[in-house]
């Protein structure tokens, strides 16, 4: 699934490279700390390449309304789910049991 971005929208962009995959994030928000259109592209050591749209995700404040901390993003592809945390960590998990855990470093784009 390809994915279009439109012309002159502000974007963050950051990618995570693992031992096993290159992640590329796109979030299209500006200051929003609970994004909900975010991007995910990732490569694999084999060249597959997978696109995904999800969400920032986020601790709530004191109030339970109010988005405070960002420490991830979440993307589903089906019934697998998809965590790139802001920690590094990368997860993939299908039915609650972990398929890929591993940890990486974040470049700024």
């Amino acid at each position: 699934m390809a994915v279009a971005l439109l012309a002159g929208e502000p974007q963050v962009k950051a990618t995570l490279i693992t031992p096993h995959y290159t992640i590329h994030i796109t979030e299209l928000c500006e200051y929003d700390v609970a994004c909900n259109r975010v991007i995910f592209e990732s490569v694999d050591h084999t060249g597959n390449i997978k696109h995904l749209k999800g969400k920032r995700l986020v601790v709530m404040c004191g109030d339970g309304v109010t988005p405070c901390h960002p420490y991830g993003y979440e993307f589903y592809d089906g019934y697998v789910r998809y965590v790139v945390g802001d920690d590094g960590e990368f997860s993939e998990t299908l039915n609650g049991r972990k398929l890929i855990d591993e940890h990486g470093e974040w470049q700024k784009e």
